[in-house]
């Protein structure tokens, strides 16, 4: 996915953040990958999951509790229902 789309969902006009949202694009791609998903762009649905979790992760990037872990409920639940498609391999 080009930076560009990424920019265009978060609505970001400048270019200060730039490698910010692609160490996010990456991360996001592993933790997928990781969680059992490959990496398919043809896929709206992976497409959309992957802008929603950067969106997450970049709306939330300041937001560290050390006293909890952090675990799937953490992720929103549109972004969980999309997880869990791909991994059932029902999404197209």
């Amino acid at each position: 996915m080009e930076l560009e789309e990424i920019k265009t969902y978060l609505k970001i006009d400048s270019d200060y953040e730039d490698m910010l949202l692609v160490d996010l694009q990456l991360m996001v791609e592993c933790y997928l990958e990781e969680a059992g998903i490959k990496k398919s762009y043809s896929k709206p649905t992976y497409k959309l999951c992957v802008l929603m979790l950067i969106s997450h992760y970049y709306s939330n990037r300041g937001v560290i509790v050390e006293s909890t872990k952090y675990s799937m409920e953490d992720v929103p639940f549109g972004a969980r229902a999309l997880i869990q498609q791909l991994q059932l391999g029902g999404a197209k």
